[in-house]
């Protein structure tokens, strides 16, 4: 699974989450509303009047308890009550009040705009989303590549160590019993194992494929343990071991090479693994 496809569902997961947290239209507070309890606070009542017289809604005498209506209004009105009465005058100075107010202060005011109120909540947390998961996903794929690495070189060197024993075991022998290769056997599979666990999904790393494929071949589960006898006895078996020890240090130069792929986010660590070849399969075995 790459870093980028987990991330997609995870955004979409948490963008499904917001829709269904966001507030709805039916109780989610507005700007008039917001602006409406200001206008109607013991503090903000006086500057709604003289707004309104300002901007010649009511009469320059009018007060919150005494609201006289520009244009010779039949009576006087408390503020409540011209709210009522004259809401989109009501709504006016009140605005005109509070951006005002806000001016005076260096705020920038408040205006009323046709922008979706999604636009004010949506952005951000559309950018906290992917930040946070975008860093988990990254901490996730380290992780994932750094035990795939471990485990591969854990797989090569006990590969590497069973061969050893085996060849070392037919060199130190002169007649009798041969080496058991059942070790030499069991290693070799879990290597196979390990690799393919590790490059699962990776189908463009063809120098991972082709190494696996070598290991999975009869050089290696047939080859590599027959003919010691007869090199032995042949005076061969120096050469043999020689061969073996080329074979070992190539293996695991290919395989740290995948380690290293494997282990990498960035596509240099992981280039070799497109477009070189690995260098064992050349080596013999016999």
């Amino acid at each position: 699974m790459g870093v980028g496809g987990a991330l997609c569902r995870r955004l979409c997961a948490a963008l499904l989450l917001a829709a269904a947290l966001a507030p709805g239209s039916a109780s989610a507070a507005t700007p008039d509303d917001a602006r409406t309890v200001v206008c109607l606070s013991a503090s903000g009542r006086q500057g709604v009047v003289e707004a309104g017289a300002a901007l010649g809604l009511v009469t320059s005498a009018s007060t919150p308890a005494a609201v006289d209506q520009a244009g010779g209004g039949t009576k006087t009105l408390t503020l409540e009550a011209w709210r009522k009465a004259r809401p989109a005058d009501f709504r006016r100075a009140c605005a005109a009040h509070v951006e005002a107010q806000a001016l005076t202060r260096g705020n920038p005011p408040a205006s009323a705009s046709s922008t979706p109120g999604w636009l004010s909540w949506l952005p951000p947390l559309v950018v906290g989303a992917l930040l946070t998961m975008g860093a988990a996903e990254i901490r996730s794929a380290r992780d994932r590549g750094l035990a795939n690495a471990n485990g591969i070189r854990t797989a090569t060197a006990a590969f590497r160590d069973a061969v050893s024993a085996y060849a070392a075991g037919w060199a130190e022998t002169t007649v009798g019993a041969s080496p058991s290769p059942a070790e030499v056997d069991t290693t070799r599979r879990n290597l196979v194992a390990v690799l393919r666990r590790a490059t699962a999904g990776r189908d463009s790393w063809q120098f991972a494929k082709r190494l696996v494929n070598d290991l999975d071949s009869p050089r290696y589960r047939a080859q590599l343990k027959e003919g010691w006898a007869a090199d032995r006895a042949n005076g061969r078996l120096p050469d043999r071991v020689e061969h073996v020890g080329e074979l070992l240090g190539a293996l695991e130069s290919d395989t740290e090479r995948i380690a290293l792929a494997a282990d990498g986010l960035t596509y240099l660590r992981r280039r070799p693994m497109r477009k070189e070849d690995p260098t064992s399969p050349l080596c013999p075995v016999l």
